[in-house]
């Protein structure tokens, strides 16, 4: 419940800066076709019950506020404390703390969302008693023509259901109003407002707490009934509004009712109304135009949401309860390190709150300080915020143009260590979620995406950076450096041998991919291996499970990967490895050695030195068409590229 809740606050508070809009188009546009109004209204009521938007750089709604919650570890829920307590010797009690005392209230927000649908109940009932009280007035009512029906106990004309809508007029109707009040309620019909009103009713209880959306409920009843009297009038001469708006005084009645229905002729303004059709012209080409293009200029800016950046509203929403640590970095320095106190977090917090900017895409390559600092979360989480050179503010990698003088204030309290840059602090592997990441920047991936991670350089001519990733991983990334074009990102996976450019693949079907692979092979390993337990011989292992054999003989390629992985890796001094051993003689024949050995290591560690020696001698060409396998392997060993 208070999820929803949640989701109905936030929904709401979109559609306040909406219904605000629209209050002001109206004044702004009061001389166009009222019909407009009812759109701009469609759009408050879609923005109320649609849970999600779209996003856009022209939205002018601001981020709905929420308040940061503190990160509560699920360990500091039981902990063991020495509790000085009086007793009876006068001593101190060591004690375990439990969650005997007096127990919490109930969050504030649980408590309002129960109160919330207590009011969406009690708003819906009295729609619900109204419409069935209105009802059993109108049982006796005879038909007078088609679905116009007469009653005594009406005084005033409308309309009334929903999937068999009915006009109801009084008994004592004089027959001059007759035509107007049919005219209008027709309309009412033709635009199908027996729909809209009750839907919009059902969005009033769903918001009742929100004054705006009250609001919004008169004026969009108002604007009904003003959009179906132009409707009515357009065609009439002077005479005929006149007589329009006499049926209106002779109708008009003071009772409101907040039921979906009716759609009474005589509700909402009758002056106003009366007004509005004596002083009736049709509107000019130019002004409709320029409604509807008010309407479109509405729903792009408020009816969409300001396009999301989660690094940037992560700092925002910052706590320094989140805080357990933050290491200071300013480079170039002799002296760039510092470990900041305790007390020192949370004016760093504070000021990491007030990050701002715009995201950029393509940042250029600085010279000069920065500022960084490397904040440890309760949750056990990392993050790198910086000051690069009073220019970008970077946030986990992700660049913002931050206004200059905010940057250049950190150089008051942050701009120097006091001690030496540990080593090896900037060492950090790759992990397969940050290649996710980097991925998802598409061709936007550049050479400071790669910033703070562990790699090596080699290349000539052509600039290669080598990351290693976590697992059998490796990123390669080549072009003309740092400051210039990058020409690749290839991800590769070192057991079986394939590769993609993380700019463009799916990498996470990738990586799915290979871990299938590997967990399939694993599997069929382990199979063969689990029986029979008395042999010692490899070949009754394979015999005993002919599907896994053949399965993996039928793995090919991927088979001799895994193998080679394996064996790469070292240690394989068991049955697997003996197992290993004879499916790669069966995978490759022609590289088979007639070599009695210990374990399957040592057979492999042999069998490649003979690959080595082979390539020495004949060379990669002849390798690659007479020994595909040794080639294979001398691939994935990096012996010879």
């Amino acid at each position: 419940m208070k999820t929803l809740f949640e989701g109905v606050l936030s929904l709401g508070f979109s559609a306040g800066c909406l219904i605000l809009a629209v209050v002001l188009l109206r004044l702004i546009l009061f001389r166009a076709p009222k019909w407009t109004r009812c759109g701009l209204w469609a759009l408050v009521g879609l923005r109320l019950a649609v849970p999600f938007s779209l996003e856009s750089p022209w939205s002018l709604v601001p981020r709905f506020p929420q308040t940061a919650q503190p990160v509560i570890l699920e360990k500091e829920i039981d902990f063991i404390v020495e509790l000085p307590q009086a007793t009876g010797m006068g001593g101190a009690f060591h004690g375990v703390a439990t969650a005997d005392g007096p127990a919490a209230g109930p969050e504030l927000l649980s408590v309002l969302s129960w109160v919330w649908l207590a009011g969406v109940l009690l708003l819906l009932g009295y729609a619900l008693v109204s419409v069935l009280r209105l009802r059993r007035r109108v049982a006796e009512a005879v038909p007078l023509k088609g679905n116009v029906w007469q009653c005594d106990l009406v005084d005033t004309p409308f309309l009334l259901g929903v999937l068999r809508p009915r006009i109801y007029l009084p008994s004592d109707l004089p027959q001059e109003a007759l035509e107007p009040v049919l005219a209008h309620e027709n309309a009412h019909l033709a635009r199908l407002d027996h729909w809209w009103k009750p839907l919009a009713f059902l969005l009033l209880a769903v918001y009742w707490f929100h004054p705006l959306v009250w609001l919004a409920y008169g004026l969009f009843c108002r604007d009904l009934e003003l959009a179906c009297d132009e409707r009515a009038i357009r065609d009439l001469d002077g005479a005929g509004r006149k007589a329009y708006s006499l049926a209106l005084l002779t109708c008009s009645t003071e009772k409101r009712s907040l039921a979906a229905c009716p759609l009474a002729f005589g509700e909402g303004g009758v002056k106003g109304r009366v007004k509005a059709v004596l002083g009736y012209k049709r509107p000019a080409f130019w002004l409709v135009l320029a409604a509807a293009a008010a309407c479109a200029a509405a729903a792009v800016c408020f009816f969409t949401q300001p396009v999301r950046h989660p690094t940037l509203e992560w700092a925002q929403s910052l706590t320094a309860e989140q805080v357990t640590a933050v290491d200071l970095v300013v480079l170039p320095q002799d002296k760039p390190y510092k470990q900041l106190a305790p007390e020192e977090i949370p004016a760093v917090v504070e000021l990491l709150r007030q990050s701002r900017g715009s995201p950029v895409k393509e940042p250029e390559a600085l010279d000069g300080q920065s500022i960084w600092f490397s904040l440890t979360l309760t949750d056990g989480t990392k993050h790198t915020v910086g000051n690069l050179g009073n220019v970008y503010l970077v946030i986990d990698g992700d660049y913002y143009d931050a206004p200059y003088g905010w940057l250049a204030s950190w150089c008051d309290a942050y701009g120097a260590g006091d001690a030496p840059l540990p080593e090896g602090y900037f060492d950090r592997t790759l992990t397969l979620e940050d290649v996710l990441a980097l991925s998802e920047k598409g061709e936007a991936f550049t050479w400071t995406d790669l910033d703070g991670f562990t790699y090596t350089e080699t290349g000539s001519g052509l600039y290669i950076r080598i990351c290693p990733v976590e697992g059998p991983y490796t990123l390669s990334v080549g072009g003309a450096g740092p400051s210039g074009w990058m020409m690749y990102a290839i991800l590769s996976c070192d057991d079986f041998v394939e590769s993609v450019d993380i700019r463009a693949a799916d990498v996470a079907a990738f990586l799915q991919a290979q871990e299938e692979r590997r967990t399939r092979l694993t599997e069929l390993f382990a199979a063969v291996a689990s029986s029979p337990a008395a042999s010692s011989s490899p070949g009754d292992y394979l015999d005993a499970h002919p599907e896994e054999h053949q399965a993996l003989l039928d793995g090919g390629r991927d088979t001799l990967c895994y193998i080679f992985a394996k064996f790469l890796a070292g240690g394989q001094t068991g049955l697997e490895g003996q197992l290993m051993r004879a499916v790669l003689d069966e995978l490759a024949p022609e590289a088979r050695l007639k070599l009695a050995a210990d374990t399957g290591q040592a057979y492999f560690d042999a069998w490649r030195v003979c690959a080595e020696g082979a390539l020495e001698e004949h060379g990669a060409e002849w390798m690659e068409e007479h020994q595909p396998a040794m080639w294979l392997m001398l691939q994935m060993s990096q012996a010879e590229l």
